[in-house]
């Protein structure tokens, strides 16, 4: 083992701890949530961490969600540190990372930010979605330019699309929300986020997700019944539908990608445990 491979498994191993305070208190609590993405096919093909993984993602829906932030932030250990919009000042993500204080797990992207940066496990809401398509087309474009405006006003570097159309109408979207702070452009896009909150869709998203609206986007159903199942020696929480999921994000995901893309995608440039 390389000390890169020792000092990403030390990682993975804090990431289990902190997912293990979340689930104690999602128990505790009556909180519903459910490992998903990367960690749920890690649970799914490994039984534990993807080797190379460097995150772990939990979901929850939007009412478990709320009363989560709610809760965390008063119940959590000292050691940990719920962080969100309505914690933290400077935040910038439209979900939640559980993170353990007095380690460092910096982004390069986030460096420069004044927040928390030790080793997180992310906190997703899981959201309803309008039936409509002309609805959830209008859903899905507000909240991709209220995020894009907030990333911007982080100084967070975006790669610039290159059609001529694209360039013209973000550069007279930073006109219009020039006047507007971030941490209130953030705390808008989280109303927007829950606004079919309570409605019976037929479809569920993960908004926050680097895979984006569409990609996330799946029958409400597969996330109404979970069990647990093992990962790392542990039970956690998964949706029963987990084939389902996963096949629609990953496809053929039983299939191991090539050597050449088994890395980790966060970018780190320091980490203390």
């Amino acid at each position: 083992m390389t000390d890169s491979d020792n000092i990403l498994r030390q990682v993975q191993l804090t990431q289990l701890e902190i997912l293990t305070e979340v689930d104690k208190i999602c128990r505790k609590h009556n909180i519903k949530y459910f490992l998903i993405s990367g960690t749920l096919l890690g649970a799914v093909r490994h039984k534990g961490f993807i080797p190379w993984d460097d995150d772990v993602d939990i979901g929850m829906h939007r009412k478990d969600y709320d009363l989560f932030l709610e809760i965390a932030g008063r119940t959590l250990a000292k050691k940990y540190f719920c962080q969100s919009v309505y914690s933290e000042p400077d935040y910038y993500l439209p979900y939640a990372k559980v993170r353990k204080n007095g380690t460092k797990y910096v982004e390069a992207s986030i460096k420069h930010l004044n927040i928390n940066k030790g080793v997180y496990i992310d906190v997703f809401p899981i959201d309803n979605v309008p039936d409509n398509a002309l609805l959830r087309f209008i859903h899905r474009m507000e909240l991709q330019i209220l995020f894009r405006m907030v990333l911007e006003k982080s100084g967070i570097i975006i790669s610039e699309d290159q059609r001529l159309s694209r360039r013209v109408a973000y550069t007279m979207l930073r006109i219009f929300f020039k006047p507007f702070k971030k941490r209130n452009l953030l705390l808008y896009m989280d109303q927007r986020m829950k606004a079919y909150s309570g409605q019976k869709t037929t479809c569920l998203t993960n908004i926050g997700s680097s895979y984006g609206y569409t990609r996330e986007q799946r029958q409400s159903y597969i996330f109404e019944s979970l069990s647990e199942t093992e990962f790392e020696g542990r039970l956690f929480y998964v949706p029963v539908q987990a084939h389902e999921y996963l096949t629609g994000l990953f496809g053929d995901y039983m299939t191991p990608p090539p050597v050449d893309q088994r890395e980790n995608r966060h970018g780190i440039v320091e980490v203390q445990l």
